[in-house]
């Protein structure tokens, strides 16, 4: 019987997994080991049942023991089929989220590289010096590098211009821009990554101009 006065002992580790996403990776790994344990083992003893059922069959009167170790061979052999169906279970779940969270970063490379080639649009319209143009490009990317703007897969692509404008001091001209931040706002929602563009250009017509091409009516 354990002693009131001694705590009894637990098996949560002191040095509590805090990151749920590693937490899960770490729980997966075990579980694969612990696989590739249950394998080996499984496969040393079929081999031994196979030795002592071989032996049986050799001598004479020990039909008996030799189909009870062939029932022992089945079992050992159907927890290993088992272990190995599981190992693949894991390792192609493990694949396939590695390969979703690698698409995710993928996505928001390209989102962050796409909002720094916009924010220097508005730089290069805005300023003439080639230093302070260089200065504040720079800073625009080391910005969406710390994430100072928050998930830019889930946050709308004007506000965090807006937000990166504000901060460099900058008065973005928005209709040029919003060819770009829609193509952005695709890429963040998982679009096809096509080459930039640059900004919109947007032309006042003329009054005074040619007459806008009009439509042709089918007379069909």
């Amino acid at each position: 019987m354990a002693d009131e006065t001694t705590p009894l002992a637990t098996t949560t580790p002191t040095d509590a997994c805090v990151d749920g996403e590693a937490c899960a990776r770490t729980l997966v790994e075990r579980q694969l080991e612990a696989l590739e344990e249950l394998v080996r083992i499984g496969l040393k003893i079929a081999q031994a049942i196979e030795r002592q059922v071989d032996a049986a069959e050799a001598r004479p009167q020990a039909g008996g023991e030799a189909a009870a170790g062939g029932m022992a061979y089945a079992r050992v052999a159907r927890a290993v089929r088992q272990s190995i169906l599981l190992q693949s279970r894991l390792t192609g779940q493990t694949q396939a989220e590695a390969a979703a969270e690698a698409a995710v970063h993928t996505r928001e490379r390209a989102v962050k590289a796409r909002l720094g080639d916009i924010v220097q649009d508005v730089i290069e319209a805005e300023h003439d010096d080639p230093e302070a143009v260089e200065r504040l490009g720079a800073e625009a990317v080391e910005r969406l590098d710390r994430d100072l703007y928050g998930d830019v897969l889930e946050r709308p692509v004007r506000e965090i211009i807006a937000d990166i404008c504000k901060d460099l001091g900058l008065h973005p001209t928005w209709p040029r821009l919003f060819g770009e931040m829609a193509a952005i706002q695709e890429i963040a929602q998982g679009g096809e990554d096509r080459p930039y563009a640059g900004p919109m250009k947007v032309v006042w017509l003329d009054a005074n101009g040619p007459d806008p091409p009009q439509p042709v009516r089918d007379s069909s």
